[in-house]
């Protein structure tokens, strides 16, 4: 499990970055305009904001993005502005073109088990990604099945107890605002909070 923060100019924060994801935070003044690789823009909306985007011929559209929400922006857009009054945030997750290793191959998420009440909810599912929201009540676990490659965003400070089938033993304390990384280790154990937590799980489906 990694963490990992670095500084960008601007109104980018790139929150993490390794050899097969990145994932940046940004802040979008109104009228301003953000560029979109052609490989698409997949992005998680951390408050509510309108964006602007244009196809190549010139079409416009404006999109109504809500807090807590992801989207995908398709291939066709080449940038999109900030069309509201207010700031707009909001994660652009991305992947590179480093092929995943074969264990990603298995990986998919199960059904939440009976004895598990609380919420796993599909925000995303498009080819290169599945974008999850967990919440987790105190004391619970995780289901038995979680995916193997995946990128986590903490929507609150936590910690989560390691259960014995994880790669890693004892607890591990995920910061808000921070991005973690687990490649070919399945997210598993109990939440150890005293209060509910939710986050995001980006998971990398393979090529």
């Amino acid at each position: 499990m990694q963490k990992a923060v670095d500084m960008v100019a601007g109104s980018e924060v790139t929150v993490f970055t390794n050899e097969y994801l990145s994932i940046v935070e940004y802040r979008v003044p109104p009228g301003a305009e953000v560029k979109i690789r052609p490989s698409g823009f997949c992005l998680y909306a951390l408050n509510n904001h309108s964006l602007g985007t244009k196809d190549p011929e010139g079409f416009g559209t404006v999109h109504t993005i809500r807090t807590g929400n992801a989207y995908w922006l398709g291939h066709e857009t080449r940038f999109a502005e900030n069309v509201g009054r207010s700031s707009a945030r909001f994660l652009r997750f991305s992947r590179s073109m480093r092929a995943l290793p074969s264990c990603a191959e298995a990986s998919a998420i199960s059904e939440p088990k009976d004895s598990f009440p609380d919420t796993v909810t599909t925000l995303l599912d498009i080819d290169e990604f599945r974008v999850l929201l967990l919440e987790l009540a105190p004391g619970r676990e995780l289901p038995d099945s979680m995916p193997a490659t995946w990128g986590l965003y903490p929507l609150g400070s936590f910690t989560l107890g390691m259960s014995p089938a994880a790669a890693d033993h004892g607890s591990v304390e995920f910061d808000e605002g921070s991005a973690y990384w687990g490649l070919c280790s399945p997210l598993a154990g109990r939440n150890l909070s005293d209060e509910k937590v939710r986050f995001v799980v980006f998971e990398m489906k393979p090529r």
